[in-house]
C-alpha cells in the first residue's frame, strides 16, 4: 500500500489490541477513542488520538462479520475506497494513514484517516429541510468570499480526481469536510469509480438528490455518460446550497421526477452577485454537452475573484446603450397603495430584472470566452429577451396596479 506520487506508504496491520489507556479511555493498538463523531448504516466513526504525539485521528470501525462475503455491498465499497485513497495525495483530499485488519473474522476492521475537526462543508437540519453554514458568528449564510474559497479547494481535489482518472460519483456538502484551518477536503470513496473507457461511464450510484438529470432519465439501452459531467452537477448543487441553505427542487419520494423537471430560477432567493449566479448556471445545465467542464470554472471571473459586479465593463461584453439602460428603465413610478415602501417596491423589481436582465449579459460574455473546441459555449437560457421583458412588464402591472 504505497502513495501515489511519494514514497508515503498506508501502513496495513493484522492485529488489534484493546484496552484502556492512562485516563480509562477505550484503545485500538496505540490509538485513544475519545469521543464518537459519525456513523453510518453500518459503521461508526471516531475521534482518536496517539498520546505520544497528541496528533489526532479520525477512526472508521466496522464489524468485521459484514466484511465476509466479498460480494457484500459493504465489502466493495469498503475496499473501493481504500484503493482509491491509497493513491490519492492532494490537500483538499482526505488522507488515509492506516488500516487495521485483524486476522479473527469475529473482530472489528478499522480505517484510521485525516481528522477534519470542523465538520462537514454543510449541516442538514431534519426540522427545517435546509443546509446550515459553519460559519463563526452564525451567520444565516455563507458571504460569496467564503463559497468562492471552498469552491476553489473542491475544485481543485476534484480537478485533481478526475486526472487521476476518478470520479467520485457521491459528491455532496455532507461528503465535503472542513479541518481546523477551514480547508476543504472530499471524502467517502465508496461508490467511486475509475472507469476504463475515458471517463464515460454506463452507471453510477450515489445520493439520490445529487444525481444528474441524465443519471436519472438513464436506461439499459443508454449510451455510455460522462462521469466527469456527473461530478460537476454535483459540484454545482454544492455551490448552489452553499449560496442559498437548500437545493433548487424539491425533495422527497418525487425527487428523481423532479430533477427531471429541473428548470433553474433565483426569483425570490437572497441577492447575489451576478458573476456567481452565472457560475451556477453554467454547472446546472441539464444538458451535460452545455455544463461547464473543469476548465470552463477555473476560466470564470467571478471564480478567480476577478468579477466585480459593480465594476463591470459592459462596453467589453457589446451590450449596447439601451441594455444599459434598460434595468433603470423597468423601474416603473411608485405608486404607494399596495402597501409596500417605495424602496421595498424598489428592490423587488429590482430582484427580478436582475434575474432576466444581466443573464443576457453575462450569456454574450461567456459566449465569447468559450469559443475553443475544449470550451463548448454554455447553452442559451432558454428565454428570449422578448419573452423576459413581457414577464417583466406583467410582474410590474402586479406590483404597481
Amino acid at each position: 500500500m504505497e502513495k501515489n506520487s511519494s514514497d508515503q506508504k498506508i501502513k496495513l496491520t493484522k492485529y488489534c489490541i484493546k484496552g484502556f489507556d492512562y485516563a480509562e479511555r477505550n484503545t485500538v493498538n496505540q490509538y485513544s477513542l475519545l469521543d464518537k463523531i459519525g456513523e453510518g448504516s453500518i459503521s461508526k466513526i471516531f475521534l482518536a488520538l496517539v498520546n505520544q504525539t497528541q496528533k489526532k485521528y479520525a477512526i472508521k470501525r466496522i464489524p468485521k462479520n459484514h466484511l465476509k462475503n466479498k460480494q457484500s455491498k459493504a465489502y466493495k465499497e469498503t475496499w473501493n475506497e481504500i484503493d482509491i485513497l491509497e493513491k490519492a495525495n492532494h490537500p483538499n483530499v482526505i488522507q488515509i494513514y492506516e488500516v487495521i485488519d485483524p486476522s479473527d473474522d469475529k473482530g472489528e476492521f478499522y480505517l484510521i484517516l485525516e481528522y477534519c475537526e470542523k465538520g462537514q462543508l454543510l449541516d442538514y437540519n431534519e426540522e427545517t429541510k435546509l443546509f446550515e453554514p459553519k460559519t463563526d458568528k452564525k451567520r444565516e449564510f455563507y458571504s460569496e468570499d467564503e463559497i468562492r474559497q471552498y469552491s476553489n479547494q473542491i475544485a481543485s481535489g476534484l480537478d485533481y480526481l478526475h486526472y487521476e482518472g476518478i470520479i467520485h460519483c457521491d459528491l455532496k456538502p455532507l461528503n465535503i469536510l472542513l479541518d481546523e484551518n477551514n480547508i476543504a477536503k472530499i471524502a467517502d470513496f465508496g461508490v467511486s469509480q475509475k472507469p476504463k473507457d475515458g471517463d464515460l461511464m454506463s452507471n453510477s450510484k450515489g445520493t439520490f438528490e445529487f444525481l444528474s438529470p441524465e443519471l436519472v432519465q438513464m436506461t439499459p439501452k443508454s449510451d455510455k455518460i460522462s462521469g466527469k459531467a456527473i461530478d460537476l452537477w454535483a459540484f454545482g448543487l454544492i455551490i448552489y446550497c452553499m449560496t442559498f441553505n437548500d437545493l433548487p427542487f424539491s425533495i422527497g419520494p418525487g425527487v428523481l421526477n423532479n430533477i427531471k423537471k429541473f428548470q433553474l430560477d433565483f426569483t425570490g432567493k437572497r441577492r447575489i452577485s451576478y458573476g456567481l449566479k452565472a457560475l451556477i448556471q453554467g454547472l446546472l445545465q441539464k444538458d451535460p454537452s452545455n455544463r461547464f467542464t473543469m476548465q470552463d470554472v477555473f476560466n470564470d471571473p467571478w471564480f478567480n475573484n476577478q468579477h466585480k459586479d459593480k465594476d463591470v465593463d459592459y462596453s467589453a461584453l457589446n451590450v449596447t446603450p439601451q441594455d444599459q439602460q434598460q434595468s433603470q428603465r423597468l423601474l416603473p413610478p411608485i405608486n404607494a397603495k399596495n402597501g409596500y415602501s417605495e424602496q421595498q417596491q424598489r428592490n423587488k423589481v429590482q430582484s427580478e430584472v436582475d434575474n432576466y436582465l444581466h443573464v443576457d449579459i453575462l450569456e454574450d460574455a461567456q459566449k465569447q470566452k468559450h469559443h475553443s473546441k475544449e470550451n463548448q459555449p454554455i447553452a442559451s437560457y432558454t428565454k428570449s429577451r422578448k419573452q423576459r421583458k413581457q414577464e417583466e412588464d406583467d410582474l410590474d402591472a402586479d406590483l404597481f396596479s
